[in-house]
């Protein structure tokens, strides 16, 4: 039997490379889907959720870690995830690691603006 449902999947980053303990903070990201879907459904979902957000932790700490670009992560994640999760479409794997490179600069260039506001600098 279909119900309408709304399967919510939570993507959060929990440890930043080279913060102290004041600067740790959480990133969240909150993907609400609303369809018609069955229990078999929710749970590919669920699996999907889970997948991106392993992925999307071991591709930001590598990229934040060794100032990686794009083609770096693309080089070194890119068939390891194809054969760990073959069931998962190319397009998931590509858009969390240019999720990753875009969540690594955003942190990067957040931080260089404490470090300013530090100093005196706007």
């Amino acid at each position: 039997m279909l119900a309408r449902s709304t399967v919510s999947v939570a993507t959060s980053t929990r440890r930043w490379w080279g913060l102290s303990s004041r600067q740790l903070k959480t990133l969240k990201r909150i993907i609400i889907l609303e369809g018609w879907t069955n229990s078999i459904g929710k749970e590919a979902l669920r699996e999907v959720g889970d997948a991106y957000r392993e992925m999307l932790g071991e591709m930001l700490c590598y990229a934040l870690e060794h100032r990686a670009s794009q083609s770096t992560l693309h080089r070194i994640f890119y068939n390891r995830f194809r054969e760990e999760y073959p069931w998962l479409p190319t397009r998931i794997i590509k858009g969390c690691y240019r999720d990753a490179i875009r969540r690594a600069r955003s942190f990067k260039k957040l931080k260089k603006k404490d470090k300013r506001k530090e100093i005196g600098l706007r």
